[in-house]
Order: C-alpha cells, then sequence, then structure tokens
C-alpha cells in the first residue's frame, strides 16, 4: 500500500510505543480496525461522510500495520521515515527478502541507495540533455604477432563534439552545440550550431538550425524545416535549407499506412536534386504459446547526381534486452558494405553493451561499445584488407549521450 498521504506517526496511530512486541502491534491493530471498520461503521442515511472518514483512517491503520509488523521496514521506518519507506516500496521484495535476516536491512539499504543514485542520474539527464564524444585515432602496428613495428606511433587525428539542450518549457527547446576535427598535421575545423524546436499546435511543429565554422567559401549554413499532420495518416513535411549562398528546397511525405507500416518520399529542389524513397515495416513473429520476437525492416532508395544508393535495414529484438540488425547497403561511389550489430542491456536499464562488425570493399571494421546514461565508451579496430599484415588503425572514442 502507497504511504504518500501518510504523515502522522506510525506508532502513534497504532497507539503504541516505539519498543512495542509484535505482539502489542497485532493487538491493536485488531481492536482499532474493528472499530474503524468502513463496513461498521457506513451511515443509513446517504450521507456517507463518516463512511469516508472511516476509510481513511482503516487505510493508515492497515499502512501502519503493514511497516511495523516487519521488522526490517521497522527498522527502515525506524532509520528513515516515512520517506525511507517511500523508496524502499519501489525496490523489488525479492532483491532483499531472499537473504538471511540480520542481512535484511544492509541489502534493502543498498537497493535503496542505488534506486536513488539511479534516480540522480536520470534527473540529470533529462535536465541537461549532455551529448557529445571525444575520438583520438592513433597509426600503430601488431608486433605480438609478428608485424613490423613502427618507430613513429602517431595520432593521426582527433575530433570533440558537444551538445547541450536546455527546455525552455514544454513546447520549446533549444539546443547549443559545437565540434571540431583536428588533423595530425595541426589542420583542422571547428563550428558551433544551434538548433530550435516547437509544438506550433498539436498538427505542427518548427525546427530551425544554424551552424557557423571556419571555413571561408562556406562560413554559415542551416535550414527550416516545417512539419503538419494534415491527417493521422499523412505528414508533409517543407524544408529550406541554405548554404551561404545557395538556396534549396525539399518537400517529402510520411504515410502511416498501418500500425507499424510508414513510407516516405521527399524531393530536394536545388543545385544537386535528390529524391529519396524509404519504406518501414514491423512485424512480430511468435514462436510457441510464449516467445515472440520483434522484427522492423526499413528499406531506403536515394537517387542523386552521381548515382543510386540504396539499402536495407534489418532489427530483431530477439529477448527483452537483446536486439540484433543487419544492414546490407550499395553505392555507386562505396560500392557494397555490410554492418551487423549486437545491443543488450546488461546490470541494469541504464547500461548497454554493443558490439558488431562492419564491412566494405577496402575495409573492415569490429566495433565494441559499452554506454551508461551520461557516459560510453566505444573503441573501433579497423584494417584496410589491403595492407591487413602490416598496419592498423585503431580508434577509441569515449561518447556521453542522452538516451532518454
Amino acid at each position: 500500500m502507497d504511504n504518500e498521504g501518510i504523515s502522522a506517526d506510525l506508532y502513534d496511530l497504532l497507539h503504541i510505543q516505539k519498543d512495542a512486541s509484535e505482539a502489542e502491534i497485532r493487538a491493536a491493530y485488531r481492536d482499532l480496525s474493528r472499530l474503524h471498520h468502513p463496513d461498521k461503521s457506513r451511515p443509513v442515511l446517504g450521507n456517507d461522510g463518516g463512511a469516508a472518514g472511516s476509510d481513511r483512517v482503516f487505510n493508515q491503520l492497515s499502512e501502519a500495520n503493514r511497516v511495523l509488523s516487519d521488522p526490517t521496514l521497522r527498522q527502515m521506518y525506524d532509520k528513515y521515515g516515512h520517506d525511507g519507506i517511500k523508496i524502499a516500496d519501489q525496490v523489488p521484495a525479492q532483491s532483499w527478502q531472499l537473504v538471511a535476516p540480520d542481512e535484511k536491512l544492509p541489502a534493502l539499504e543498498k537497493r535503496v541507495r542505488s534506486l536513488v543514485r539511479n534516480h540522480e542520474e536520470l534527473r540529470a539527464t533529462r535536465l541537461f540533455g549532455l551529448n557529445g564524444n571525444m575520438c583520438y585515432a592513433f597509426v600503430g602496428s601488431w608486433p605480438f604477432l609478428g608485424l613490423p613495428s613502427y618507430s613513429n606511433q602517431r595520432l593521426r587525428f582527433s575530433s570533440t563534439q558537444q551538445n547541450v539542450t536546455l527546455n525552455l518549457s514544454m513546447a520549446h527547446r533549444l539546443t547549443l552545440g559545437y565540434s571540431s576535427h583536428v588533423q595530425r598535421n595541426s589542420l583542422g575545423l571547428h563550428r558551433f550550431h544551434a538548433t530550435w524546436h516547437s509544438i506550433l499546435s498539436n498538427y505542427t511543429t518548427f525546427t530551425a538550425n544554424c551552424s557557423a565554422s571556419g571555413v571561408p567559401t562556406y562560413p554559415v549554413d542551416g535550414d527550416i524545416m516545417l512539419s503538419h499532420a494534415a491527417t493521422k495518416w499523412l505528414q508533409i513535411i517543407q524544408q529550406i535549407h541554405f548554404k551561404w549562398a545557395d538556396l534549396s528546397y525539399v518537400v517529402g511525405c510520411v504515410l502511416t499506412l498501418g500500425e507499424r507500416t510508414r513510407a516516405k518520399l521527399t524531393t530536394h529542389f536545388g543545385n544537386k536534386p535528390v529524391v529519396e524513397c524509404e519504406m518501414q515495416q514491423g512485424l512480430t513473429i511468435k514462436q510457441g504459446a510464449i516467445n515472440e520476437f520483434d522484427v522492423d525492416c526499413k528499406a531506403n532508395v536515394q537517387l542523386a547526381h552521381d548515382g543510386i544508393t540504396c539499402g536495407v535495414l534489418s532489427s530483431c529484438q530477439i529477448t527483452p534486452k537483446t536486439k540484433v540488425s543487419l544492414r546490407p547497403n550499395f553505392s555507386v561511389l562505396g560500392g557494397i558494405g555490410l554492418e551487423w550489430k549486437v545491443s543488450h542491456q546488461c546490470f541494469d536499464d541504464f547500461t548497454t553493451i554493443e558490439w558488431g562488425a562492419v564491412a566494405r570493399q577496402s575495409t573492415f571494421q569490429l566495433q565494441l561499445t559499452l554506454a551508461r546514461a551520461g557516459l560510453g565508451l566505444k573503441k573501433n579496430l579497423t584494417n584496410k584488407m589491403t595492407q591487413i599484415a602490416s598496419k592498423c588503425t585503431i580508434f577509441i572514442e569515449i561518447s556521453f549521450k542522452n538516451h532518454l
């Protein structure tokens, strides 16, 4: 039972002393519950004020008996009061009840501290909306595999990205960010960007992006997008993109053909026209009477002035905490590629581990990522297939992302 509405002392509710025995607690609750039971005090003439009051008192007596008759919850209440019981009620009972009697209170306190820490971490992540990463790439060799070693181990490049989101109100959100990329010859690029997002109505949203960099040819670029839900199954998107002196106009529509079926068609008008089509389908596969697998498939085709690009992304939720995705793709410039990734939630709902591989015509890359709400660690091991026996590039990337 929730004790949110109880402010009185639980011992006072049962009219007992703080050192009362379990028998005294049971006797006090039995006598008072008979006196204030709603069925015995319910009026006959239609005025139910007394009944409502009896319901409230009876519920308070039941809550006091529940807490004080349990030795562990009673110690928790004596030590932390009502706030301690409120948090303890959110902890699964099996996590502290299935231990030795003298270890129940420490086990419950440990779970409560973990719950409070996760709550504070979640609140900070929602409040600041931090996203970003730091990546450092080194060129080296594998001498322990018998390959020739290089004395000039060097930094290939480094990059940094940082975003912070400010929720100004329920309808308006501002995101500010900074990114930089520096090569080993000290040449690099930095960029500042800002995004404003507003909910104009239940059917219309407005988004504006603007970024500035140190590139002389394109120092400022951005876009303005207006999205409107014409009907419950049709959404119209209009976007104007500007890049210094160049302007392009994008118009598209999103069709909701079913509960998990969507189609999207967009056309870019400008110096480099592009037509893009995307189809998304989700389905549930049942295996037996219990097992169910959620499968999502997404296919896209892009027609541009430099050729055709197409790809398919298939993901399967094989367990409530494990997801597998496979993405074959093809482009005229990049050739054929294949990406594979497995994502698994471990320890708690805040921690995720991902591993996978990316294969293209000339490169092969293994990826391993350990992420937690607020912080992540990612390692990429990349080899050029033509030089796999001599040299490799190692990427070490640290990222912190808002998963909410």
